[in-house]
């Protein structure tokens, strides 16, 4: 009688993880060509930058890569939003993996997040705008300019940093 619960127990588990993979939600991985050491984000987007193997833009499917512009111009990878103000509110979600990157500028009112810490040596954070960076780094050189309402969030190794704010912007930093 054991070993029948048992084998039940076990198969219904072991279905119920074949229909939850089969259900995750699909995503898009848009290989980049030309590679970048910077990413200039336009439109109301939330971003999260993490370090990899290659640079690559992950998107959650094609209806999301269809609304965002992606292009790579003298080393700045360039992001705009086609979304007109009557679409959705809730702001798209893209995942970008970078092997290093020395500058994120928000245009706009994007929010910028990172996955893990980012390791290069020199970071630089802009905004010009309502926007927002919330970033863990190993940097030891951390260059910060805010224009506007917007609000970073460093945390990390850091042993410089240099602030620069405009009008209303918000700078926090934590250093380990």
């Amino acid at each position: 009688m054991n070993s029948l619960f048992m084998t039940i127990l076990f198969s219904a588990f072991w279905h119920s993880q074949s229909i939850n993979n089969d259900t995750v939600v699909q995503r898009l991985i848009i290989p980049l060509d030309h590679t970048f050491k910077s990413i200039k984000i336009y439109n109301d987007i939330l971003v999260y930058v993490a370090e990899g193997e290659k640079n690559e833009i992950i998107v959650k499917d094609e209806a999301v890569a269809n609304v965002i512009k992606f292009k790579v111009d003298e080393g700045v990878l360039i992001i705009h939003c086609k979304n007109s103000i009557f679409s959705n509110k809730n702001p798209n979600k893209i995942t970008i993996r970078v092997k290093d990157i020395h500058a994120i500028a928000i245009m706009d009112d994007a929010e910028v997040r990172t996955i893990g810490e980012l390791s290069d040596q020199k970071l630089k954070l802009e905004i010009f705008g309502d926007g927002a960076i919330y970033a863990n780094t190993r940097a030891t050189e951390v260059t910060t300019f805010i224009k506007g309402l917007g609000k970073i969030e460093v945390r990390g190794n850091f042993k410089n940093t240099c602030v620069n704010k405009d009008a209303y912007g918000n700078m926090i930093t934590t250093y380990n």
